[in-house]
């Protein structure tokens, strides 16, 4: 199951990712400011054309008297108005990101198929963040099948991690040789209750 904290976290990431961040340092540097966030609609352009793949949009209601259907909610408040933030998906319960863990895989999974986004080396940092948030909850986003030999996404139980030892040992080497100065390495063993080096004499 995912959890609201795991939820929080997705929608967090879809505010604050930023798909390139040495070009948001240079800008910044020159007194610019990228604007960051998914634009989960990716290629498509707009709301409407990537949430057709996933819903009826006319057959969803309207949450405004003007109107009949989500699709025309979404073109007035989004093309037509503009005054509903990127985010804004994730709390409409109509679409239930918010509450089926289905239709949140399956959304986040679409965001990511090679129709909507392109760039393989986009999609693959984007799956990336995508399972470090969702794996604590035993689930990830996979590859399920392909289509003009890019990958096409699904959803699934967390693959179990299998590490070598020595890899692990090597990784846990690098991590406190680049944190901790030889003063803290001594102190860091003695809380550990690692026995003292012999000396060098």
């Amino acid at each position: 199951m995912i959890t609201d904290l795991t939820r929080r976290d997705l929608v967090d990431l879809f505010l604050a990712y930023d798909p390139a961040p040495l070009a948001s340092f240079l800008e910044e540097v020159n007194g610019h400011r990228r604007s960051l966030g998914i634009a989960w609609w990716g290629s498509l352009g707009d709301d409407c054309a990537f949430l057709s793949r996933l819903y009826d949009l006319d057959a969803l209601p309207s949450t405004d008297l003007r109107f009949k259907s989500a699709r025309e909610d979404i073109w007035q408040h989004r093309e037509n108005n503009a005054d509903w933030d990127n985010e804004w998906i994730f709390f409409d319960a109509r679409f239930e990101l918010a509450t089926s863990d289905e239709k949140l895989l399956r959304f986040l999974a679409e965001t990511i198929h090679p129709e909507v986004r392109a760039d393989r080396a986009e999609v693959e940092r984007l799956r990336t963040e995508y399972n470090k948030i969702l794996r604590p909850d035993r689930v990830e986003i996979r590859q399920v099948s392909t289509m003009s030999g890019r990958p096409v996404f699904g959803s699934g139980a967390a693959a179990p991690r299998t590490v070598q030892p020595q890899t692990l040992r090597e990784a846990i080497g690098q991590a406190v040789r680049e944190s901790l100065s030889a003063g803290q390495v001594e102190a860091f063993c003695d809380e550990l209750g690692m026995p003292p080096l012999p000396d060098a004499s």
